[in-house]
């Protein structure tokens, strides 16, 4: 039996999530579901008695998000990666130093430890990233504060921004062009003779276009073509339907691989080991069996849970740290531009991109955003998802080791 007051908490906690999430999606906020559950709990958290999750939702949420991340790639990215290594290297690199400047910066300026800063620059899934660093030891609320800023800026301010500029450089280039043309026209007068043929022409053509305007054989090949539609539409619903029990045996497997890659990587102890290794047994399946998916459900769950989650650990008590979080959010701010100007011109100059992919290219956004970003600013460079697709894989399976590393040196030398 629950206790009224219990069932109340998780009525008001719920009551909430629901209107704030579905409110911040429906506004198209970058990752609006997770902003407003958490919004939501830390509210009832701070306002009525606070609820605390279990820590089992940690490995929960590590094995659904690391399936999602697992499921990014596929294999035309993978053969397509040899063409990418020089863009690849370059935003690795880059996202490494961000990490290592920003946790130099964010520890100098707060109080919080050295593993703390680190993840706070990381440049992973705001999905994920906040619930490994807990698993971790990390300090959960302000990893979680600063991954927002970084997603929000990423998603929302950097490619208005990069579109105003790329505006502006192309209507300077169509003036310089326009200019030019003006000065440098010469007059070409077509000659008579010519002008008399092309007539002829055309009035030749436009007789054979009426002439054939009254022939019956379009008639019956439009027929033809009409019964090959309904053919292929008929085709498509049937491999629709196929499609569904299909896809949902490779979420089945794709679950059961993370399921099983999340209890190793639990028993071994390990710091972040869980979500590394689910990341990897899942990218596994689907790069050599080619037998997992993840569909967009399992993500708006990670987010649900992730922002419940996370807002449980907001309570009066700590309500502090968010004035704390103020100049360090300013220096991700900053990092995180400087990176995309530099690594954007670096992108330009060594490997033959305009300037917009490139800064496009080097925003701390995830592949799906970039598939709508890319669309909506009317960019046609698949180059940029793919790399994009990579960094996040990459992030989410090799940082969180490499920072248990510099702490463990750090540890060791004494800082």
């Amino acid at each position: 039996m629950i206790p009224d007051n219990i069932l109340l908490t998780l009525c008001a906690h719920g009551a909430l999530a629901v209107l704030f999430g579905c409110a911040l999606f429906f506004m198209r906020m970058p990752a609006g579901i997770l902003v407003g559950v958490f919004v939501a709990f830390a509210v009832t958290n701070c306002t009525l008695e606070p609820l605390t999750l279990p820590d089992t939702l940690r490995v929960v949420i590590q094995i659904l998000a690391g399936s999602c991340v697992g499921c990014s790639l596929t294999r035309s990215d993978l053969f397509h990666i040899p063409h990418l290594v020089k863009p690849l290297s370059i935003m690795l690199i880059s996202c490494f130093a961000i990490m290592l400047i920003g946790a130099v910066c964010i520890s100098a300026l707060t109080n919080c430890d050295m593993l703390t800063a680190l993840m706070c620059a990381v440049p992973g899934g705001i999905n994920d990233t906040p619930v490994v660093a807990i698993d971790m030891g990390a300090d959960g609320i302000t990893v979680t504060i600063l991954q927002l800023v970084r997603q929000i800026i990423g998603v929302a301010v950097f490619p208005a921004v990069i579109h105003l500029l790329d505006m502006k450089s192309n209507a300077q280039t169509d003036h310089r062009v326009q200019h030019a043309q003006h000065t440098t026209h010469v007059e070409r007068r077509v000659p008579h003779t010519i002008r008399n043929t092309c007539a002829k022409q055309a009035a030749h053509i436009k007789v054979l276009n009426r002439l054939q305007a009254y022939t019956p054989a379009p008639l019956r090949h439009h027929k033809e073509q009409e019964a090959v539609s309904d053919e292929g539409s008929q085709a498509k619903e049937q491999q629709k339907h196929h499609d569904i029990p299909m896809r949902t045996m490779r979420t089945i497997a794709a679950l059961l691989v993370a399921s099983i890659c999340g209890i190793i990587g639990y028993a071994t102890h390990i710091p972040g080991m869980i979500f590394t290794l689910v990341v990897a047994g899942v990218l596994a399946l689907k790069l050599g069996a080619n037998f997992a998916y993840s569909p967009r459900s399992i993500k708006r769950l990670v987010q649900v849970l992730s922002g419940a989650y996370l807002g449980s650990l907001i309570t009066p008590d700590k309500l502090h740290v968010l004035l704390e979080l103020i100049l360090p959010a300013l220096v991700i701010v900053a990092l995180y531009t400087l990176n995309c100007f530099i690594t954007g011109a670096l992108h330009k100059r060594l490997c033959g991109y305009t300037s917009a992919e490139g800064r496009m290219m080097s925003i701390p956004a995830g592949a799906s955003d970039m598939i709508l970003i890319l669309d909506d600013m009317r960019i046609q460079n698949n180059d940029i998802v793919i790399v994009h697709a990579v960094r996040a894989a990459a992030v989410a399976a090799l940082f969180p080791q490499i920072v248990n590393l510099l702490c463990f040196g750090a540890r060791t030398i004494g800082l």
